[in-house]
């Protein structure tokens, strides 16, 4: 590792962070002890160093700050659409494949969102939820993705199963066919997209492959029109993920609101404009600068606009914004194992095995210190333990990360990395089982009674577990 000058505090602070009072990340704070702690309000701080000295360094799920980021969600929809005198409701909508574990979409959907579904699971996972009495019969289910046969299925399932607002959307005239044998359907109807020019992390310019152009959307529109028992009751696109560009991502979704609007001349049963995802999160020390709710006030204005041009009443908005809603509920620690030159950090995991996105493709994370503020700063690069150079964690400070330099004597804690905002897509991706590296446990924060109460999810895995994925006879 290569020391650094300055202390780590001193380091936040150069990034704009006051630790004093600002947290460091939505949710991540340090205490007066120097220790990093999730905070939420009106209930006791979770100190990260007390669960790392009782259960080492895993994975941490945390379920109930996809709440808070609902609440959050509910908020800023409430607050745009006063702000632009806008005469409908804005909803929100969560796209389960973010992240799937049941804990998390329970709370979300509870919290008031529509449910979005991308495959047959998922609609076997809304299935649960409505017998359950987890939704309500005023929510949506939003069936989105390619819609084949097993899904279609499913769809059908959940139909009968007595839960009537069930949407599928379609996204190309042949998947009509799936939907015959039901007489009476609400479906959605998806635009294909033309993608923003750029994201956070990458350039993503073109045409996305989901949906229909203008054309064959109508055409579909009107065939749906045509048969009784059928409505059109939602327009879907979606520009893309993470899009950091206010004024970028303004232009994406107008560009796709007027041609709701006029479809909506043709098509008086359409009521709904679901403007998918795409609301970044922070994925690195220093705050973004895209303001949601300036963003989401200026769209609505600019649709009230169009709709008065057209003619056409102001449709109800549905945002989703996955990503958004639950990246900070799951962390996960990771212990140094060693220092060595020239300016390595080994840690007691594999990156490649615990981080898909940052492996495949180069989707940064925050690396933050569990303690030492005062301590002096060191950069170096964090890499794992299997033996593939791969093996190392991508950032944008070409590889490197700055943190607090480990000194377990002088603080306990030092010694061990926490990676904040890894609860959208990592889990799901799955573990990959490089060199059979062993998976740390995984363990449950819930909020209850203005507690914290913990749950192991998963033990860590033994070399039996590991073994048996590849066959052997153990």
């Amino acid at each position: 590792m290569t020391p650094s000058s300055g202390t780590y505090r001193e380091h936040l602070e150069n990034h704009g962070i006051s630790v004093r009072t600002d947290p460091v990340l939505p949710f991540f704070h340090y205490d007066r002890n120097g220790k990093l702690v999730i905070r939420v309000s009106g209930y006791s701080d979770l100190d990260l160093f007390e669960v790392y000295a009782r259960y080492g360094a895993v994975q941490l799920n945390l379920p109930d700050l996809a709440t808070q980021r609902v609440h959050q969600r509910w908020a800023i929809n409430g607050a745009a659409a006063k702000a632009a005198h806008y005469p409908e409701a804005v909803q929100s909508a969560y796209a389960t494949k973010a992240n799937d574990w049941y804990p998390v979409v329970s709370r979300v959907v509870r919290a008031g969102c529509h449910q979005e579904t991308s495959s047959p699971s998922g609609v076997a996972a809304a299935q649960i939820l409505w017998e359950r009495g987890e939704i309500s019969p005023e929510q949506m289910v939003i069936c989105n993705g390619y819609i084949t046969a097993p899904y279609a299925g499913a769809i059908h399932d959940l139909r009968h199963a007595g839960f009537a607002n069930t949407i599928p959307v379609i996204d190309k005239e042949s998947v009509l066919a799936l939907f015959r044998r039901d007489h009476t359907w609400r479906f959605g109807i998806r635009q294909r997209a033309h993608l923003p020019a750029q994201t956070d992390t990458k350039p993503h310019k073109g045409v996305s492959r989901f949906g229909m152009d203008y054309e064959e959307l109508k055409r579909v529109a009107m065939m749906i029109q045509r048969n009784p028992g059928w409505e059109l009751v939602l327009y879907h696109f979606h520009l893309g993920s993470q899009i950091i560009d206010e004024d970028n991502f303004l232009g994406g979704l107008l560009s796709a609101a007027t041609n709701y609007c006029r479809l909506r001349q043709q098509v008086p049963t359409l009521q709904y404009l679901d403007i998918g995802g795409g609301a970044p999160v922070q994925y690195g020390l220093t705050p973004l600068t895209i303001n949601l709710e300036l963003l989401l006030t200026r769209f609505l204005v600019s649709l009230k606009d169009l709709c008065t041009h057209f003619d056409v009443p102001c449709p109800t908005v549905i945002t989703e914004w996955g990503r958004f809603t639950v990246a900070p509920s799951e962390l996960r620690m990771m212990e140094i194992r060693a220092q060595y030159e020239p300016g390595f950090i080994q840690v007691h995991d594999t990156i490649m095995g615990s981080l898909a996105d940052n492996w495949a493709i180069k989707q940064p994370f925050p690396v933050l210190s569990l303690a030492g503020l005062d301590h002096p700063t060191t950069r170096g690069k964090i890499v794992g333990l299997t033996c593939d150079e791969d093996d190392c964690l991508f950032t944008e400070d070409d590889n490197h990360v700055t943190i607090a330099r480990p000194d377990r004597f002088r603080t306990p804690g030092s010694e061990v990395l926490v990676v904040a905002n890894t609860g959208a897509y990592q889990s799901n991706l799955g573990n990959l089982e490089h060199c059979m590296q062993l998976q740390e446990a995984v363990i449950a924060a819930y909020l209850h009674r203005g507690q914290w109460v913990f749950e192991t999810v998963r033990p860590r895995q033994m070399a039996k577990d590991m073994l048996k994925l590849f066959g052997w006879p153990v």
